[in-house]
């Protein structure tokens, strides 16, 4: 499973490590899981600067329609980040909801 995600969602090939290497390694932050690499570059992906159009104006409205519903999400900032930095689609962080700007294009989101 995991090999599957390194190749396909982060486009690179898998090494196996031994325990000994990858437990010292990961707890000095030198090595991540396939899964924090991910969110990791979501984080780190620049703020999405796609031109507006009436669909991405459209999933915006709904998004923002959607989180005032409860309470729990009334309050959430909505980020989009550049899809070519980052592969993940969604990702809550504290009060920021980050979203890939993939959602905003119509072709790529169908």
């Amino acid at each position: 499973q995991d090999t599957d995600l390194i190749e396909k969602s982060l486009k690179k090939q898998p090494v196996p490590l031994k325990k000994g290497v990858w437990q010292p390694l990961y707890k000095y932050d030198l090595l991540r899981t396939p899964q924090e690499q991910r969110i990791h570059l979501l984080k780190r992906a620049p703020v999405s600067n796609m031109a507006e159009s009436v669909y991405s104006r459209g999933v915006i409205r709904a998004i923002h329609a959607i989180l005032a519903l409860d309470v729990r999400t009334k309050d959430l900032h909505v980020c989009f980040k550049e899809r070519a930095h980052a592969e993940l689609d969604v990702l809550l962080g504290g009060d920021i909801l980050q979203i890939n700007d993939r959602w905003l294009d119509f072709q790529a989101s169908h």
